[in-house]
């Protein structure tokens, strides 16, 4: 350092100009501030390591001794074990809980639906013979009329046989006549 006419201090030249150099680079300016507080970091640990071992040993000892104090626990002596066995009571008061009752319950029977039921809304209006016997059922509910020959369905009922007037229903083994 040196001063100038004005009295002030100025740095040399080319300390001067190395300063600007290192400012001026962003890059150069990032790595050697990490290496600043890397350093300072690593002499930190290191201090308090060296100054943290003297403080700390009594409060380790004292925390090691309790620990010990709290583990050790004297097991209970050999009668006591003999006695539970003795008794047959092994487990305690869960042996001599008492078990919940299992109650089955079962769904109620499905109701299937017979002939009877199936056909009571259905009702003859005609037979049409054109080349084969054609029944119109009609569905009473709907009002629909559905034309079907033998071995047609309505529904799950099956038609069976148109004779004269008549028309012979099945469905699961069942049978039932319509008529005019």
């Amino acid at each position: 350092m040196s001063k100038d006419e004005m009295g002030n201090f100025t740095l040399n030249a080319p300390v001067e100009e190395r300063i600007q150099a290192w400012m001026s680079e962003p890059w150069l300016m990032l790595q050697r501030t990490f290496m600043v507080l890397a350093a300072a970091t690593l002499l930190g640990g290191i201090a308090s390591a060296v100054w943290g071992r003297r403080g700390s040993s009594r409060p380790a000892v004292r925390v090691r001794e309790a620990a010990a104090e709290a583990a050790f626990k004297a097991p209970p002596p050999w009668e006591y074990y003999s006695s539970a066995i003795s008794k047959g009571n092994l487990f305690g008061s869960a042996a001599s809980v008492a078990r919940p009752k299992l109650v089955v319950v079962k769904p109620p029977p499905v109701h299937k639906a017979t002939l009877a039921e199936l056909a009571a809304d259905l009702t003859l209006v005609g037979i049409v013979n054109d080349g084969g016997p054609q029944a119109a059922i009609m569905s009473n509910k709907t009002k629909e009329v559905s034309y079907v020959a033998v071995g047609g369905r309505i529904g799950p009922i099956t038609v069976a046989a148109i004779e004269g007037n008549q028309v012979k229903l099945t469905y699961e083994g069942e049978a039932m006549s319509l008529s005019l």
